[in-house]
């Protein structure tokens, strides 16, 4: 470890201790109110906390609508730069186009009362707990699919944690989709969706937009643009 690392835990300890000091009495008074309620309201939270059967299918519906646009909706191909194994990968370029494509399809199902506005904001607690769980099925699919792999490229084959952390494919393909390339799509698209759900719900808590909530609208959705805008020159990190 370097220095630097030891200096960063001294720090990241600090700033833990200083968290503590000013929020142990608010830590306690949680405590005792739990167990004065035989630790109830905990456990009524986590039930509430047990995604459904329809939250369980929200993600991948989502994520396979994306999978399906990226292949329908018009764009260009973008030729890559070579890999590390000197083999070229050609991608096409329509995140743009697919994004305004995603947020039309949303309006239509809020306009229509398929879902609410803030249905994201009332569900995020499940929605994180059943995102992550096909993280970390995708993961090890992947995992296994890179180790089983022939011919793997000169970086491949790390193995252990380091391979299920990092990845055991230099360049993965599902579906004949580049998954390093494709992921990016859910992720930022993700991140307005949510960030639009949070606006509606401080709508209907306050019953207007205050201008913190509307200067951070505008520049996470000018960056998402942005991103997508040149997203061919993302290709060249993916090596």
């Amino acid at each position: 470890m370097t220095p630097l690392c030891y200096v960063s835990a001294v720090v990241l300890l600090g700033l833990v201790y200083y968290e503590w000091t000013i929020r142990k009495e608010f830590f306690f008074y949680t405590w005792d109110y739990l167990v004065r309620n035989n630790f109830a309201p905990a456990k009524d939270y986590l039930l509430y906390a047990i995604p459904s059967a329809r939250q369980w299918l929200e993600f991948p519906s989502y994520v396979t609508f994306l999978w399906l646009c990226s292949i329908i909706v018009p764009g260009y191909i973008h030729k890559g730069t070579p890999l590390r194994d000197s083999s070229i990968v050609y991608f096409k370029i329509n995140g743009l186009n697919l994004f305004f494509v995603l947020l039309a399809t949303l309006y239509g199902l809020v306009r229509f009362d398929v879902i609410k506005a803030t249905h994201f904001y009332d569900n995020f607690v499940q929605l994180f707990i059943t995102i992550n769980a096909y993280a970390i099925i995708v993961s090890t699919f992947l995992f296994i699919k890179g180790s089983v792999k022939e011919n793997k490229g000169e970086e491949e084959g790390i193995g252990g944690w380091k391979g299920f952390w990092l990845g055991q494919e230099l360049m993965p393909f599902v579906f004949g989709m580049p998954l390093k390339f494709f992921w990016l799509r859910p992720s930022m698209m993700l991140w307005i969706v949510l960030n639009l759900s949070l606006l509606a719900k401080h709508y209907e808590l306050n019953g207007h937009i205050s201008t913190a909530m509307m200067l951070y609208q505008i520049f996470s959705f000018s960056y998402v643009v942005d991103y997508f805008y040149h997203e061919e020159k993302m290709t060249r990190t993916l090596r």
